[in-house]
């Protein structure tokens, strides 16, 4: 990447990583996960310690991760290393949109994917990018022919996310020329976005 590209990018990037106590610019989720990395390498080198013998204990704190916490604003948060449901709870209680991004995706394509869904989300939606998803996937699910085949929730959130999210795909039309297409409830939500964003 060039200096040029990184400069380019640096608005963006810097809102997710808010300047810590410290003066220094952290990420809340990266720092969980280092915290995590770091509690599993010590439980694998107490392991190791014990001369490659898998004790009860040993197994125990290898399968259970340990409750870490992080500063917010407003308090600590505790979240347990790589527990999906208690970091879904605290991701969710940040005033994401990924619940409304969720709704709209499952009344077309089902609710399969769901915790691949929220996890591409976590990894790959920037908040200030959450409008432009919710855009770049209504516009898919209106274009789509046949809401039981196409992408995945996940692959879809990866794929568009390379492109920030600003892919738009045309409405789809009934080939059989009869009559105007209905507006599905994906384009309905658009539309319904657009005209509050200009009333």
């Amino acid at each position: 990447m060039t200096v040029r590209e990184v400069k380019e990018l640096w608005p963006t990037v810097r809102e997710c990583f808010p300047v810590s106590e410290d003066g220094k610019r952290r990420n809340k989720r990266q720092e969980i996960e280092r915290a995590e990395a770091i509690r599993l390498s010590e439980a694998r080198s107490k392991a190791g310690s014990v001369g490659g013998k898998r004790s009860a204990v040993v197994k125990q704190t290898l399968s259970k991760p340990q409750p870490r916490a992080y500063e917010s604003e407003s308090d600590t948060v505790f979240v347990s290393g790589f527990d999906f449901e208690s970091k879904k709870k605290t991701f969710l209680a940040e005033n994401s949109i990924f619940p409304d991004w969720w709704e709209l995706w499952s009344k077309v394509r089902g609710t399969h994917h769901s915790r691949e869904a929220l996890q591409a989300w976590m990894s790959v939606v920037p908040m200030d990018l959450e409008g432009a998803a919710i855009e770049c996937t209504a516009s898919y699910l209106g274009s789509l022919d046949n809401p039981a085949k196409g992408f995945n929730p996940d692959t879809f959130l990866f794929a568009q996310a390379r492109e920030g999210f600003a892919s738009r795909w045309p409405a789809f039309a009934p080939r059989n020329g009869h009559g105007a297409a209905r507006e599905t409830r994906a384009q309905r939500l658009a539309r319904e976005m657009d005209e509050e964003a200009a009333g």
